[in-house]
């Protein structure tokens, strides 16, 4: 059985005023017999070629090229009216007057006599006004054995167009419908049945809701002796109807993804290690921590995003360490900078609580503090050496009465007092960005160390005295491993999550990873889709290996979402050509670009550790040396030592960052590689005896591939 399809849309006429989205219906439905039934045989008429004599021509010769048992889709949109009881479609060169020139408009009549001569199986779809024969004069429906006919209205009704669907609304849900929602499936099977209820119910629903009243009622007429099969959805796979451009994998900058479409921002989000879940539900959880790209910053943007009454999201990625500094006073370590964490903290908090409270109490303190908007530099533009004044009577009544001047740490106590009093419910503050710029002073690890012991300070304060508060932060966890001590690591250990997206299995298909690109591929072309799907069987090498496409991708990545994505997304930038599925030769030619992507990426994941002179020699001198070679560390340190730029550096330090980043893997002398991104192993013991290996992912960008 071989199918047909026949789409007419008509939205400008010769005699005619013109139709909202005719032309869009038939194009739509032209499509959808195209990339979800498979139709091969398909046409399509709009506008000035479908003239009554295209029309008629056209129906003639796809009938007649048709042989019994085969079926065809008809789908008309534009103007009808119903002449003697009986639906006439428009043509393009249809009359305005019908009764004086009704052969000028097309016979629905005519179409079901032609299809019934030809003994063929027809599905008829109609979104016109008054395309429903009437009852009225004992005009019966006919009752061909081969065709059914959908219509929009009934005979003496209209069929509406609505902007925000861009398409009849009949059409819409019918389109819908034929892509195969569950809502109109019986049994995960569209009938002529399913078809009609899911119809009626929507359209009814839709204006009921809008105007309190329905405008159109759609009807089915012709064959419904049994439930005719449309199409059975069982184990239907809908690669076949999707493009590889029209797939959004995302953006790989979390705040921009996040400004682009809010919505899907959500829909989008994967919550990995049930981190998002354990801060919702454990109080004790304040660190989320994980390498540059693992989604930190997607999680605080997402909490706010779902709840912005109790969480607020601050990105200090521009925070000034200089000015932050001066106010601290002078000592050793990080404890002078505990007293200006917890002031910078609770500033925020006195803003967001007076906001959400609706506190004019609270409005009216800042407002003396800082002026009309709290702001992170207002905040850390105030001077405190010599104690500042404070006009607030309630204020003041918290401190002694011959207290003239206040220093930070009045400030502080003032904050808590009143957060004590007139906090009513829960609220949060995520704090991001303090990790992008390592070397912007030189107290960045006491800084940073403060930072962690005052969020811990603060919220051990919030629980003890029953204050619905908690201030949480988002850090990478090779910076936290570099400002931090033994102490700290007691206070991190059960209160901090560490994002990992891979788990112990060697099938990588099973790691978190490949759920998270899923629900994005899904989220964007349906939900029976998956990589697998889209990704070639195999793909190989100029060497004659072959390798699973999955496995292939993940080796020229950190094994982190941030990098998955940007491959993906230079994969679609080299679909041009309607593509359904990404080939081995896409896959080959985005290493280029992502090579370039990844470059950048691990350079700026150095930045802090090493200076600009030290990253570009190693990336532009040293790194090209070892092409794709497992070489040894006398090798290795050979090419760094050319040049004196490492030579206050121990050379296990240098080896440590640039293994851990995932610039090198290290295979010691059992045979057995290490890459940090798989599993973190210290290895410095054994840097002498072991060989290292450039990252391919660079292999492109330096040439060396």
């Amino acid at each position: 059985m071989m199918d047909y399809s026949i789409s007419i849309g008509i939205g400008k006429y010769l005699n005619l005023e013109s139709t909202k989205y005719a032309c869009e219906d038939a194009e739509e439905f032209h499509k959808i017999m195209q990339e979800v039934y498979d139709v091969k045989n398909r046409f399509i008429l709009k506008n000035e070629k479908a003239t009554v004599a295209q029309i008629q021509d056209m129906i003639q010769k796809v009938v007649k090229s048709m042989k019994e048992g085969d079926r065809l889709f008809f789908y008309f949109a534009g103007h009808g009216i119903s002449f003697y009881d009986e639906p006439r479609l428009s043509c393009y060169d249809s009359l305005e007057d019908v009764s004086a020139s009704y052969n000028t408009w097309y016979s629905l009549r005519n179409l079901l006599k032609e299809i019934e001569r030809a003994r063929i199986n027809a599905l008829v779809f109609v979104d016109a006004c008054e395309s429903t024969i009437s009852y009225k004069r004992g005009v019966t429906a006919l009752e061909s054995e081969y065709m059914t006919v959908f219509s929009a209205a009934n005979s003496n009704e209209e069929a509406m167009a609505e902007d925000e669907f861009g398409h009849g609304v009949w059409s819409h849900y019918l389109f819908s419908a034929l892509k195969g929602t569950k809502e109109a499936l019986d049994k995960n099977i569209l009938t002529c049945t399913s078809l009609q209820n899911f119809l009626y119910e929507m359209v009814i629903e839709y204006y009921e809701k809008k105007n309190g009243y329905h405008k159109q009622t759609p009807y089915v007429w012709g064959k419904m002796v049994s439930n005719i099969e449309i199409k059975n959805f069982n184990g239907y796979k809908r690669n076949n109807n999707i493009k590889i451009s029209d797939v959004y994998f995302g953006i790989i900058d979390a705040d921009n993804e996040y400004k682009k479409d809010k919505e899907v921002f959500i829909n989008n989000f994967y919550d990995l290690n049930n981190a998002v879940k354990k801060i919702e539900e454990q109080a004790n959880i304040q660190y989320i921590l994980g390498k540059k790209g693992t989604g930190k910053t997607y999680i605080g943007r997402y909490l706010e995003a779902k709840n912005p009454r109790e969480i607020k999201y601050l990105s200090f990625n521009k925070f000034k360490y200089k000015a932050f500094a001066a106010l601290a006073k002078d000592g050793k370590g990080y404890e002078p900078f505990m007293s200006i964490w917890q002031y910078v903290i609770l500033s925020f908090f006195m803003e967001y609580i007076g906001n959400e409270e609706k506190s004019d109490f609270i409005k009216n303190y800042l407002k003396e503090l800082f002026g009309f908007k709290v702001t992170l530099q207002q905040i850390l533009d105030k001077r405190f050496k010599r104690g500042i004044q404070i006009e607030n009577i309630r204020v003041k009544e918290y401190f002694p009465k011959d207290k003239v001047n206040y220093e930070v740490e009045s400030i502080v106590e003032s904050f808590k007092y009143i957060i004590e009093q007139e906090n009513m419910q829960p609220h949060q503050l995520i704090i991001d960005g303090l990790d992008e710029k390592m070397n912007e002073h030189s107290k960045y690890k006491e800084i940073i160390n403060a930072l962690i012991w005052s969020i811990q300070e603060l919220n051990d304060y919030f629980f003890e005295n029953e204050i619905q508060c908690k201030c949480i932060l988002l850090l990478r966890r090779d910076v936290f491993d570099y400002v931090s001590g033994a102490n700290i690591n007691k206070i991190v250990t059960g209160s901090s999550v560490t994002l990992n997206w891979i788990n112990e299995s060697n099938e990588k298909d099973t790691y978190p990873l490949y759920d998270f690109i899923n629900i994005r591929l899904q989220n964007s072309i349906g939900k029976e889709i998956t990589l697998k799907d889209i990704l070639p069987k195999s793909i190989s090498t100029k060497s004659g290996e072959f390798y699973n496409p999955w496995s292939w991708l993940l080796n020229f990545t950190t094994y982190k979402p941030r990098d998955v994505v940007a491959f993906l997304d230079f994969c679609v930038v080299h679909c041009h050509k309607g593509e359904k599925v990404l080939t081995e030769t896409i896959l080959w030619n985005a290493t280029k670009d992502y090579s370039e992507y990844f470059y950048k990426e691990l350079q700026d994941e150095l930045y802090g550790f090493f200076t600009d002179k030290q990253i570009f020699y190693l990336f532009d001198e040293v790194f090209p040396k070892m092409d794709m070679r497992w070489i040894d560390y006398q090798e290795l340190m050979g090419y760094i030592n050319r040049k004196e730029l490492f030579m206050d550096m121990d050379s296990d330090r240098i080896l440590d960052r640039l293994y851990s980043v995932g610039v090198l893997g290290v295979r010691l002398d059992s045979g057995h590689e290490h890459w940090s991104y798989r599993s973190k192993v210290n290895l410095t013991e054994f840097y002498k005896t072991a060989k290292f290996k450039l990252h391919q992912g660079l292999w492109k960008k330096l040439s060396i591939w």
